[in-house]
């Protein structure tokens, strides 16, 4: 099976593709660019992901052409700007 994971560069997303491509999975990831030092880096997931694509999800057309050319069988939604305060100062970025 084929999983498209948004979020890939974050810590949750970094982990759920790396628990399915050990259960044999093919996955593509489509997020924004990774933080520096991140597990994302540190387990060299680009070298393990199909598709690898930086797009910010806030970009519906963007989103839109990106989920299309790698016709997953499953979307798996786990990009979130995760802190809390700054939800509270940008809820619309958030």
């Amino acid at each position: 099976m084929h999983f498209l994971i948004t979020g890939t560069t974050g810590f949750k997303g970094a982990w759920l593709a790396l628990l399915l491509l050990e259960r044999g999975h093919t996955v593509s990831g489509l997020a924004l660019e990774p933080a520096p030092g991140s597990l994302y880096e540190r387990a060299r997931l680009s070298e393990l992901l199909l598709r690898d694509l930086r797009v910010d999800i806030r970009d519906g057309v963007a989103t839109q052409h990106a989920i299309m050319s790698v016709e997953p069988d499953v979307v798996l939604h786990l990009a979130a700007q995760p802190l809390v305060r700054e939800s509270y100062r940008d809820p619309r970025y958030t």
